[in-house]
């Protein structure tokens, strides 16, 4: 049986974005993702699993799924990349058109991140399907996970999602305010 080193999955590892892994990985571990995403039967989503590279975890010889052994290779997963991978940029076609945005709209940095993280949440089903492991959020929590994913501080990301603010005013972003729901639903671009 292979050891959990990270030379144990990085064979069935599949190509994500550089910026969809660190976001997937604050889901999963600063966020607690990580204890909806490996279950005693397995992983929730094998797709995601074998992009980050715990595919071999999946499908064990002996058909047994070790949630210890794959909790720790997630957490081991976020100690070792996410620094590695925090100047991580979106996909360049996306930033130059939110760049032209801001622009136009005198939008800040933080209102650029946060439109970036909208729209690829919006396109991209491995960090949308990743978001429902951390349940069911009010709108503050909201706030508070997209600080995490983001590293933006929380001050500065209420502020640009406040009812006043551009982002809001503009109407082209919006936190639903209304109960509790998975991030992708909270979520209006």
């Amino acid at each position: 049986m292979d050891t959990l080193g990270s030379s144990s999955f990085t064979g069935t590892r599949s190509e994500i974005e550089p910026l969809t892994r660190l976001w997937i990985l604050r889901l999963l571990v600063p966020l607690g993702g990580y204890k909806e995403f490996v279950t005693p039967s397995g992983f929730a989503d094998d797709h995601v699993a074998k992009a980050l590279g715990l595919g071999k975890l999946i499908d064990q010889a002996d058909g047994s799924f070790d949630v210890t052994a794959a909790r720790m290779a997630v957490r081991r997963l976020h100690r070792t990349e996410v620094r590695g991978l925090s100047n991580a940029k979106a996909p360049k076609s996306l930033v130059e058109n939110v760049e032209r945005l801001a622009t136009l709209m005198g939008l800040t940095q933080t209102d650029c991140r946060i439109l970036e993280f909208f729209i690829m949440i919006s396109s991209d089903s491995s960090l949308n399907d990743t978001t429902h492991c951390i349940g069911m959020l009010t709108s503050a929590k909201v706030i508070h996970a997209i600080s995490v994913i983001l590293d933006i501080p929380l001050l500065s990301i209420r502020r640009a999602l406040a009812k006043d603010s551009k982002l809001s005013r503009s109407g082209l972003v919006a936190v639903w305010s209304k109960g509790t729901a998975l991030l992708p639903y909270k979520l209006e671009l």
